[in-house]
């Protein structure tokens, strides 16, 4: 596998996968940006483990090496879309300009997920300073949610890297289990609020982290389905219109 140098990069997470001589033949390329794409969403899914980790064991050192995870994989996501934009500007198989499509909106799921780890890195800030503590089942109960979602991004990826559409179905499986286990978690909180094993105070912090999980399992299965429905009209407006909002939604100067 060959590596790219990135000039000026401070974080540690440069593209592996890419060569900037294979710029030139679009279809390699967008093989390997492929599996970058890939790559920044497995590091998305370890930044939000060691975040739930940090938040069950409300450790604020923890949530600072979560946060610098973050900028890695946001700095990641700003190469990825600069490589994508380069190989956009050769022509294009109509199977490529899907592809890069494809990439283009899966990275951005991905950073959704990124981001929630962030939110949750907030709610352990907040626990923290406030003193809030939380019984064993919801240790148990976010734990079994992660591990739902890790089993849903690991079939997604087989999905999304080789096209394994017969995973489609379990993916929708794993991603209904996470909605219902949303639900019956916030049932038992309630639950046990009223036998008084839990403070109403811990509630709006409990009940936000919980939904920021579900989130992840619908960005997940949103890659999954990347590939369904998916019109040769619909590719070039949508490659064309995501390289632009891609763009919109960097900060000055990024």
């Amino acid at each position: 596998v060959s590596h790219v140098l990135v000039r000026d990069r401070k974080t540690a997470e440069a593209l592996t996968f890419f060569d900037e001589r294979i710029l030139k033949t679009p279809a390699i390329a967008v093989g390997q940006l492929t599996k970058e794409a890939v790559r920044l969403g497995s590091l998305a899914m370890d930044t939000l483990k060691m975040a739930i980790e940090a938040f069950i064991i409300q450790d604020g050192l923890a949530s600072d090496a979560s946060r610098k995870r973050i900028c890695d994989i946001e700095q990641l996501d700003r190469e990825i879309t600069e490589y994508l934009i380069k190989v956009s500007a050769n022509p294009l198989s109509l199977e490529d300009e899907q592809m890069i499509n494809r990439i283009h909106h899966s990275i951005g799921d991905f950073i959704r997920i990124a981001e929630i780890s962030d939110n949750v890195l907030k709610y352990t800030r907040t626990s923290i300073d406030q003193h809030l503590e939380y019984s064993d089942p919801v240790r148990v109960d976010l734990r079994a949610m992660y591990d739902h979602l890790a089993k849903e991004f690991a079939m997604t990826s087989d999905v999304f890297t080789d096209r394994r559409m017969d995973l489609l179905p379990e993916v929708e499986k794993l991603e209904s289990q996470v909605d219902v286990m949303r639900t019956q978690m916030i049932d038992d909180h309630v639950k046990r609020l009223n036998e008084g094993v839990c403070s109403p105070n811990n509630s709006a912090v409990y009940i936000n982290f919980v939904s920021n999980l579900e989130r992840v399992g619908d960005h997940i299965n949103y890659v999954a389905h990347s590939y369904v429905d998916q019109t040769p009209e619909a590719s070039k407006m949508g490659s064309d219109e995501t390289i632009s909002s891609t763009r919109s939604r960097r900060p000055t100067g990024a």
